[in-house]
């Protein structure tokens, strides 16, 4: 499972402790670092696996750092956190988080959430047929997890490249909210329209020549979107 290592950032014992335990079990390793900026460091040597960061650490800070994770270091990210505010969530999912999870943390349901996290990611991995797409200007390279549009690299968060690569390998129909919340956010979130809504907005404007007259990503009201593929 991402190499079997996953890297927590926390300074506190039991959260440490509990996630230990936990993934001690999956025969999962995990490193615990103190310090957001020391995780970075280690992450930026080629790591490859999935980061677990305790917002409690440094609140304001945490939607910058996921963004500059998710876009260049694109590996998962799942944030355990105290917070009761929706609109905090939705900030740090926006900024490229792919999982919020709520102290205090249900063990089995953050197992579930990881394992699921590595079955999308391995899915474009083990489908060699389908590790390239090629639209218009469009470029897909799953294998290196590139985006490209006219030769130019295209940085998406993770979250974005998963919808993006979601309607691609389903160009053609109409894919429902509810089918992309449970595909890239997982069966907890298939009622939260609008964390497709923002994600499709954004990846829009980072791959539509005109975004408000989009050439591959279309809206349909009321259902969702569709993928359609240009010569």
């Amino acid at each position: 499972m991402y190499g079997n290592r996953i890297i927590l950032v926390s300074r506190d014992r039991d959260i440490t402790l509990m996630c230990q335990k936990a993934f001690a079990k999956e025969n999962i390793r995990i490193q615990t670092i103190p310090d957001y900026y020391d995780a970075l460091d280690i992450m930026s040597e080629g790591f490859s696996g999935a980061v677990i960061l305790d917002s409690s650490m440094d609140e304001d800070n945490l939607p910058g750092l996921c963004g500059f994770i998710s876009e260049s270091l694109k590996v998962p990210i799942i944030i355990i956190g105290r917070e009761e505010i929706p609109t905090r969530r939705i900030e740090y999912l926006d900024s490229g988080a792919d999982i919020c999870i709520k102290l205090p943390i249900n063990t089995d349901e953050l197992l579930a959430q990881v394992k699921a996290l590595r079955r999308r990611t391995l899915s474009g991995e083990s489908n060699p047929d389908k590790a390239e797409f090629a639209s218009g200007d469009l470029r897909i390279d799953d294998h290196r997890r590139l985006v490209t549009v006219k030769g130019k690299e295209v940085a998406l968060t993770h979250k974005e490249y998963g919808l993006l690569t979601e309607l691609t390998k389903n160009a053609g129909t109409v894919l429902s909210y509810r089918h992309l919340l449970h595909t890239i956010w997982g069966n907890e979130y298939t009622d939260e329209r609008q964390y497709v809504h923002q994600h499709i907005c954004r990846l829009k404007k980072k791959i539509e020549p005109d975004p408000r007259n989009p050439v591959y990503i279309h809206t349909i009201y009321q259902e969702g979107y569709i993928f359609r593929e240009k010569d």
